[in-house]
């Protein structure tokens, strides 16, 4: 019997198969412009690139479908709309408690949520004594995305990464450096409280012995 692992597997192929054959592949792009930053839409080259972002993102898994909905109607594909309605159906089967048309991996953050609010009041202080722009962020991360170079592996355990996690982004975007570099950078983001997060860049920088970065990041940050 096939595994609900194993039917995930084959409609995230199907997808791509339909999306490699789509006429314009940056329209399908723009479906994300309000779930994905500007400038990691325009590192994603192909249709395997985006759904191993959306991914990495939370927005398609064995248990979640938001993805795989937003570009099936998206592009009104009737094949694609039938298959992520079966698969919805799917994901409600195996998650047992989670009603047809809600996202279990929001109701699970929603339960999260409220279960440490009391610890994110608490944090929230100390946050904001330590707030980085976007418009500044976004610099400090092309600065690195344009540097690092192949001294980005070495950057990437020094900030804390293991290898199993430098090898899966590498695979993910095989053959595009800035891509990878990125992808390493908004994953310390998305798993880290700003002020560690680049508390660990600049520790990561440290240990590859790019410190002419690390002085121009430091420079970026307290400026």
């Amino acid at each position: 019997m096939i595994s609900h692992e194993q039917k995930y597997v084959k409609v995230k192929t199907a997808f791509a198969n339909t999306l490699e054959n789509h006429q314009d592949f940056c329209e399908i792009k723009e479906i994300f412009k309000d779930d994905i930053s500007r400038r990691r839409l325009e590192l994603i080259s192909s249709p395997q690139d985006l759904l191993n972002i959306l991914e990495a993102q939370g927005l398609i898994g064995e248990n979640t479908v938001t993805g795989f909905r937003k570009i099936s109607t998206g592009i009104n594909d009737d094949a694609l709309i039938y298959l992520t309605q079966k698969f919805l159906k799917e994901v409600a089967n195996a998650s047992g408690n989670f009603p047809l048309n809600v996202n279990r991996y929001s109701q699970q953050q929603k339960t999260l949520k409220e279960e440490i609010s009391d610890q994110e009041d608490n944090k929230k202080s100390k946050e904001e004594e330590f707030i980085i722009s976007r418009s500044k962020r976004d610099k400090i991360f092309d600065l690195i995305v344009g540097e690092i170079g192949r001294k980005w592996m070495d950057f990437g355990r020094g900030a804390g990464f293991k290898q199993g996690a430098i090898d899966a982004i590498e695979s993910s975007h095989p053959r595009n450096q800035s891509a990878q570099i990125y992808t390493m950078l908004e994953q310390l983001e998305h798993n880290t409280p700003t002020r560690e997060m680049y508390n660990l860049i600049l520790n990561g920088l440290e240990k590859c012995r790019r410190n002419d970065i690390r002085e121009k990041v430091q420079d970026m940050i307290f400026k």
